[in-house]
Parts: structure tokens; C-alpha cells; sequence
């Protein structure tokens, strides 16, 4: 990327007026290309290569617009790319590198989402992205559906056909490129069904829906991406895998999601929107109540499944991290006994013991002057965005963000950028 600009008051450059000469057709299709048919990316095998590749593409695009719009604090974010970058050194096996460059592509080609959206504003209609991420929740809607259809049913991608086999027999290739529709749970005492199509994880699925839901509200209310209806309905029919999926993290962080919102609405005045949140989410509660999804719910909250291993997993990676404090260790790293990896589970534990407390610091400093910037929003668009933002910070607690859902954390940072310095973009 060459010529980051960004004045020094800390605002938005704005961008050469030849960028609205630039066909959206080339350099205006990457939110379609990426978000809305991101299932089919998923299904051809290609849902982790397909970041990078169109990164690549966001890349050119800002390199043949001679310049990039990003705030100051875009920096935060570079700098934790160098320290990914630095922290390939302490990668042990040969057979790692694939997986760190893969990473690393990922993380390159979300961060240029934020600098491809402002630049691109004026033939790019931030619209555009906002519809193209409502077509990416009805992938994910329809993919928890068809977890709780065909439970754990398993295909061969195309892309699968055409990899060495000895490629394919590491685990995570195999998972990415041989796509199941969901994971079937006995922790219960019964068979469970745990949707994770779009994705290659449960968890996965529960954090991009966790994130997504309280944008579709946006919908919901506003028809401003999808229409009101199709909103409204995709929200109705997600409660059923929402629950099904017995993912407490998505629950919770429906929940925090949901009275963040309600706090921002009293603070603008708006009591009106709060009322209908509350109502909303007492329907939801007496629906869940009723059904026998209401026993499902009571059974995974009494039931600590995970939860002693968790615990021994972020002990396990803290107790390691000293090896290596700063720079980190390029990637999780498997344990002698089996079971998740150390430096899983959780975006702040990838991230310490991935990339160090140089990634950690870059990171989430960079998350959080994005929280403060996108708090002075000018519109209920760019308030859900915030919202996003405030509860991918929570997420990382509990749920690993890279690449999907930070992908959409960056496409809502964009959006709320927008929304706060170029509000006349938005209409």
C-alpha cells in the first residue's frame, strides 16, 4: 500500500477526485466478491485462501489509485502486521510456515478492507457493503439451518480434488477443504447439532453471528441493506440454530450486544428504540420459554461442558508465554498429550502467544482507538457499527476472530468511519 494519507488533526484525508473516474466493476466488486459470496467460497473449499486473494485485489486496486485514506491510528494495525511478521522467526517445524503465511496473508488482507472502503467511498457507495454483508447473514442464517438439516453431513470441496495429498492430511486442511455442516455434541446427555456452515468451526459460526445479528436490527428497523421483511424473517428463523447451537459465547454476546445498543439509544434520547429492543427480546424470551428450545437453553447453562478445559488451556499458554514475551511464537503450538493447542480458544490468547506482547499491545490498541473513534457516530448506522466493534472486543475473550469475523469487524469500522467523517456518502 503506498501513500497512506491521514491528517494530522487525526481526520480522514480526502481522496483524489480522479478515484471517481475508477470502475466499480474492477474495484468496487471486492465487498460482493468477498462477503456476500463468501458460502460459495466456503463450499469450493477456498473460505481461508479467499481473504488473501482478495486482498491481493484490494492491493492492486489501492496501488492503481496512487493513494490510501486511513485514519493515524491505522498505524496501530501496521504495526501489528510487523509483528506478525517478526514473530515467523520462532516458528519450530518447517511444516508451520504454510499455516503463519496463511495467517498472515489474512491479516494483511482484512486490515486493507478499512483503507479500500474510505478510499474507494465516492464510486464504492458504503451501501454497497452494508447489502453485501446482508446477503453474507442470510449464507449464515441458511448455513446454521442446514447444520440442524444434514447434522455433521461432509463433502469434498473442488479445491480438495486438486491438493496433494499430503497437504490434505494435516487436520485444519482437511477441515477447510472437506466442509461439514455441523458438529454433533453428546455433552448434553443427547445427540446435539451444532451448526458451523459457513465456517470450518462451531465457534466460528457463533462469533460471525454474534457480530452480524445486531447489524440485521439495522434492517430490521431501517431497510437500509436488506429489505425490512427479509431482515425480520432472517432474524426469526436464526433464533432456532442461535439456540440449537448451544454456544454460550453467542449467547452472551447476543446479550451485550443487545444492552450496549439499549444504553446508546438512552443516551441519544431515544426511547422509542429502546422499547422496541426490550420488547423484542421479551418475545424472544417467552417464545424460547415455550418451546422445547426453552429446556435446551436451561440444560447448557447447567452444564459446564469446556469449561475446566478452557481454563487448563489459557493456564497452559500463560505459563508458556514467558518463553517468549515479546515477540510471541508464530502460532499456536500443539501439546504432547492432544487436545486444542496452546495459544486457542480466544483472540486475546492467539494473539499473546502467537505474535507477543508487542501483537498484543498494537492489536488491541488498535481495536480500542477504533471504539473510540467510532463512538462519535452521526447516524444509527454508524451506531450498530459501534456496537460491532464494542462486542468483538468482548468476543476475543472467548472466540477466535481471524479471518471472518475480523473481516466484518473491519467492514463495520469502515461503515462507521464513513458514517462519522463522510456522512453525506451514506445518504
Amino acid at each position: 500500500m503506498t501513500g497512506l494519507q491521514a491528517r494530522t488533526d487525526g481526520r480522514l484525508s480526502t481522496a483524489p477526485a480522479r478515484l471517481r473516474q475508477v470502475s466499480w466493476r474492477t474495484d468496487g466488486a471486492v465487498p460482493l466478491f468477498l462477503f456476500a459470496a463468501y458460502p460459495v467460497w466456503w463450499a469450493l473449499g477456498l473460505g481461508e485462501l479467499i481473504w488473501p486473494i482478495a486482498g491481493f485485489f484490494m492491493g492492486i486496486a489501492l496501488l492503481r489509485a496512487g493513494r490510501a485514506t486511513a485514519p493515524l491510528s491505522f498505524g496501530l494495525y501496521i504495526a501489528f502486521v510487523l509483528a506478525v511478521i517478526t514473530s515467523g522467526v520462532m516458528l519450530e517445524e518447517p511444516s508451520n510456515i504454510l499455516a503463519w503465511g496463511i495467517r498472515l496473508g489474512q491479516y494483511v488482507a482484512v486490515g486493507l478492507i478499512i483503507p479500500y472502503v474510505l478510499t474507494f467511498r465516492h464510486v464504492l457507495s458504503p451501501r454497497f457493503l452494508i447489502r453485501a454483508m446482508g446477503f453474507f447473514w442470510l449464507g449464515i442464517v441458511a448455513g446454521g439451518w442446514l447444520g440442524l438439516l444434514l447434522g455433521d453431513f461432509t463433502f469434498t470441496s473442488p479445491f480438495a480434488l486438486i491438493l496433494p495429498a499430503g497437504v490434505e492430511s494435516n487436520e485444519f486442511v482437511s477441515t477447510v477443504v472437506n466442509p461439514s455442516f455441523a458438529d454433533i455434541e453428546t455433552f448434553l446427555g443427547f445427540e446435539s447439532r451444532r451448526p458451523k456452515a459457513p465456517f470450518p468451526y462451531t465457534n466460528g459460526w457463533g462469533a460471525a453471528t454474534g457480530l452480524m445479528w445486531p447489524f440485521i436490527l439495522l434492517d430490521a428497523r431501517h431497510g437500509i441493506g436488506l429489505s425490512k421483511r427479509t431482515a425480520r424473517i432472517s432474524l426469526v428463523l436464526a433464533i432456532v440454530p442461535i439456540i440449537v447451537s448451544v454456544n454460550r459465547g453467542l449467547w452472551l454476546s447476543i446479550v451485550i450486544a443487545l444492552g450496549y445498543a439499549a444504553l446508546l439509544f438512552v443516551g441519544r434520547g431515544q426511547g422509542r428504540a429502546v422499547l422496541q429492543l426490550l420488547m423484542g427480546g421479551l418475545v424472544v424470551l417467552i417464545f424460547v420459554a415455550l418451546s422445547p428450545l426453552g429446556d435446551l437453553f436451561v440444560d447448557r447453562l447447567n452444564t459446564g461442558h469446556s469449561d475446566a478445559q478452557r481454563s487448563s488451556l489459557v493456564s497452559e499458554t500463560i505459563a508458556e508465554m514467558p518463553n517468549s514475551p515479546l515477540i510471541g511464537f508464530g502460532g499456536p503450538r500443539a501439546v504432547a498429550e492432544g487436545g486444542p493447542p496452546l495459544g486457542s480458544h480466544g483472540q486475546v490468547w492467539i494473539v499473546l502467544f502467537s505474535h507477543g506482547v508487542l501483537g498484543a499491545v498494537t492489536y488491541f490498541g488498535f481495536l480500542l482507538a477504533m471504539y473510540a473513534r467510532t463512538q462519535r457516530f452521526t447516524s444509527e448506522i454508524g451506531l450498530w457499527a459501534h456496537v460491532i466493534v464494542f462486542t468483538s472486543i468482548v468476543q476475543a475473550l472467548f472466540y477466535g476472530h481471524v479471518p471472518q469475523q475480523l473481516g466484518i469487524v473491519m467492514a463495520m469500522i469502515a461503515i462507521a468511519l464513513v458514517d462519522r467523517h463522510h456522512p453525506e456518502v451514506l445518504g
